[in-house]
């Protein structure tokens, strides 16, 4: 038979385990053991936080791309530089390839002037264009009544040479492509042109005096303005060149 009081501790417990809410975890029960296991778990996902932070931007760095990233830009080398000075002076005069006739409306096109102008020069060009097949007046028309023979005053001459011709130029950068723009100045004509690696090339008066002009507009990544000019089968990397720096090209027509 069991001692009394051990009967009574037994019939107690059953009493509360019958008549208690579930039993809470420790953690509920002890304040300062709460806090101290929040304490523990917040240091842990901080430290957690900045391993993940820390390997990330190592991977973007040795990857080359993200905030971590070199920076791409121009980087020309002092020796590049005299080399491409070098070159220029020794190409002389560029020579520029002249835009056929037939082929003057398409580059009026690629000049991006307001209507007035591109009108104004229609106009003044079409007596030196070629005729269009199906305009030339046929051999009946061109008959005088009773024989006589035609004035040849009156029929249509040959295109003959304009007092305006033009030459296809292309622009593009010589380097890396980051935002670097110029403009160009030929004839009268002036275009400002953002530089790409794939280059844009439009038509330009041919100049009277044999000069163009280039003037640094934009330095994309401050590394200089790097730009080379074609026209036709001939190219050149011009030398470096500033904001606000004008470089003049001596040039010639075919």
């Amino acid at each position: 038979m069991r001692k009394p009081w051990i009967a009574l501790k037994a019939l107690l417990q059953e009493l509360f385990s019958m008549n208690s809410p579930e039993p809470k975890p420790l953690l509920a029960l002890n304040p300062d053991s709460k806090y101290k296991s929040l304490g523990t778990l917040s240091k842990t996902v901080i430290a957690t936080a900045l391993l993940v932070a820390a390997v990330s931007g190592a991977a973007l760095f040795m990857s080359g791309s993200g905030f971590f990233a070199a920076p791409q830009g121009d980087s020309v080398s002092s020796a590049e530089q005299q080399a491409r000075i070098a070159a220029l002076n020794a190409l002389g005069a560029l020579s520029l390839a002249i835009v056929p006739a037939a082929d003057v409306p398409a580059a009026l096109q690629s000049m991006h002037l307001d209507p007035s102008a591109t009108a104004a020069l229609v106009t003044e060009l079409a007596p030196h264009l070629p005729v269009a097949p199906g305009n030339t007046p046929s051999a009946d028309v061109q008959q005088v009544p009773g024989g006589a023979v035609p004035d040849s005053s009156a029929l249509p001459s040959p295109a003959t040479e304009p007092s305006i011709r033009f030459a296809w130029v292309t622009l593009w950068d010589s380097d890396v492509e980051d935002g670097d723009a110029v403009r160009i100045q030929s004839g009268g004509y002036l275009r400002t042109v953002m530089l790409t690696k794939q280059g844009i090339t439009f038509a330009i008066p041919v100049p009277a005096d044999g000069k163009i002009a280039l003037t640094g507009v934009q330095d994309g990544d401050g590394g200089g303005i790097t730009v080379g000019l074609g026209s036709g089968g001939v190219k050149a990397v011009l030398p470096i060149m500033s904001v606000g720096q004008i470089l003049t090209l001596n040039v010639k027509a075919n």
